[in-house]
């Protein structure tokens, strides 16, 4: 065991990682994202079977752990990894220290997601993200389309005035970078796909009130994620930061940089 400064750059923390953070990411860090989850092994803890005991946030705050169902740990290149998941409903990842990781409501936000989206279940396909909120006006839901396979996300689940869509599948059996991202309680959000700017829409996304509007749960929405994901996760960040305009656009480029870098963790 050794102390060494860990990606949060707080040099009392007892690890045994060592201080591998690039230039760009620390660039990522300094726009404080209140999530960080990165493919690179250091960060995944597996069993015997290869299931995913835990996924360690890059940020330094806490993991992310399996919840009603084994979710297995898939080895890819370069020392880094992918999880699948299979469309079971409960098959979901729980915050352990149960952070609000979306930006407050008003506030500018952006999701990055590197995936590979196989068609999940139920009508609305599989879900990816959503909140511990119940189904209702505060439920969160990020999804592919089943009919379209599309991404969907929903800040207010069946308010299409706080919604955004992108308007290319992804469930191609390729693996893709996209970005969601919104002004806050100004209009305007964006879908970035693949490093290519969709159209701005004019919906205001904002969360709901509940209290669990922001904790955010991996591979599905819904609770117990009864719209569970079917296919591969790389990546995840959350930033309070829109990126799609000039303003936002040194952040938006070193994202899509970091997420290209872990491409081969889903064998691309």
């Amino acid at each position: 065991m050794t102390t060494a400064f860990d990606v949060n750059g707080q040099p009392w923390t007892q690890t045994n990682l060592k201080d591998e953070t690039t230039d760009r990411q620390e660039r990522l860090l300094e726009f404080s994202p209140s999530l960080l989850l990165t493919p690179h092994r250091r960060y995944v803890e597996k069993d015997a079977d290869n299931n995913l005991l835990r996924w360690h946030d890059a940020t330094g705050r806490g993991f992310y752990a399996p919840r009603g169902g084994a979710v297995e740990v898939r080895d890819g290149a370069d020392d880094m990894c992918g999880l699948a998941f299979y469309a079971r409903a409960g098959q979901a990842l729980r915050d352990s220290l149960n952070l609000d990781r979306l930006p407050a409501p008003g506030q500018p936000g952006t999701i990055a997601l590197l995936l590979r989206e196989r068609g999940g279940a139920g009508t609305l396909g599989g879900g990816i993200l959503g909140n511990r909120a119940p189904f209702g006006t505060d439920l969160l839901a990020l999804y592919v389309d089943e009919s379209s396979g599309n991404l969907n996300l929903q800040m207010r689940f069946g308010d299409l005035d706080r919604a955004l869509f992108s308007t290319v599948s992804v469930t191609d059996t390729q693996s893709h970078i996209a970005l969601m991202t919104w002004k806050g309680a100004e209009a305007g959000a964006r879908v970035i796909q693949d490093a290519v700017p969709q159209l701005l829409v004019n919906n205001t996304l904002m969360l709901g009130d509940d209290p669990d509007a922001r904790k955010l749960v991996i591979g599905g929405y819904g609770a117990p994620a009864t719209n569970p994901l079917r296919g591969l996760v790389g990546a995840i960040g959350v930033w309070p930061v829109y990126t799609g305009d000039d303003a936002g656009a040194d952040l938006r480029d070193d994202i899509y940089a970091e997420f290209t870098s872990y491409l081969p963790a889903l064998g691309a």
